[in-house]
């Protein structure tokens, strides 16, 4: 019978659907694997496909969408090669967004801090020295977990960022070392359980799976 849900899917659909109610539940992929008798490997590139389709999902519903690629730009100081540029989704940067009750977190762009006239890193004490960032309300630095202010906004935006980066340190902590390449998928998948924290998460996941079918 074909898959409705996952596009090449080896594994039936009702197998698919146990899988997609067991990570909206926000079991692992061990203890999923144990429930379905299918592979921590097969649970675990389910849990890819998942990731990338809700990640695709959180770039449509993001208001800065539009705009943040050209207020993108934060200057740090260089205090390790981890400040080097790289892939976009790579960075451990992210800035966030409030709007209407949803946080939504968009990766940001690192770069050195310019010179001076004398050739001489413009610098200070702090890790984020400067930032062209309109449109966000707060700065989350994922390497060393710090969260950076950078304009006044209610408090009400201002209790749901931190209510939001609570959440999502709390949930990278069970990873241990999560490795930055997956790091942007994480990131997208606090955003979407903390914005859909009210509704039935499983029902969200079923349409989003099947709105973007065809991204494996």
């Amino acid at each position: 019978m074909k898959n409705s849900m996952l596009k090449g899917a080896h594994l039936s659909e009702g197998k698919s659907q146990d899988i997609l109610r067991y990570f909206s539940e926000d079991l692992t992929a061990t203890q999923i694997a144990n429930l379905t008798g299918v592979s921590r490997v097969t649970v675990n590139n389910y849990f890819r496909t998942i990731r990338l389709r809700i990640a695709r999902h959180c770039e449509e519903k993001n208001p800065s969408s539009n705009y943040s690629k050209n207020h993108s730009v934060v200057y740090l100081k260089k205090e390790s090669d981890d400040y080097e540029n790289g892939p976009e989704r790579h960075q451990t940067l992210y800035g966030f967004h409030w709007h209407n009750g949803k946080v939504f977190a968009s990766s940001l762009e690192r770069k050195e801090k310019p010179e001076n006239g004398n050739g001489q890193m413009v610098s200070n004490d702090h890790s984020l020295d400067q930032y062209r960032l309109q449109n966000f309300h707060a700065v989350a630095d994922f390497k060393n977990w710090k969260l950076f202010s950078i304009q006044n906004s209610s408090d009400v935006a201002e209790d749901d960022i931190f209510c939001f980066w609570n959440d999502t340190k709390n949930r990278m902590v069970k990873f241990r070392g999560l490795h930055k390449n997956m790091l942007y998928l994480h990131v997208k998948e606090c955003e979407f359980r903390y914005n859909y924290r009210n509704d039935d998460i499983n029902t969200v996941l079923l349409g989003v799976m099947q709105k973007h079918f065809s991204i494996y």
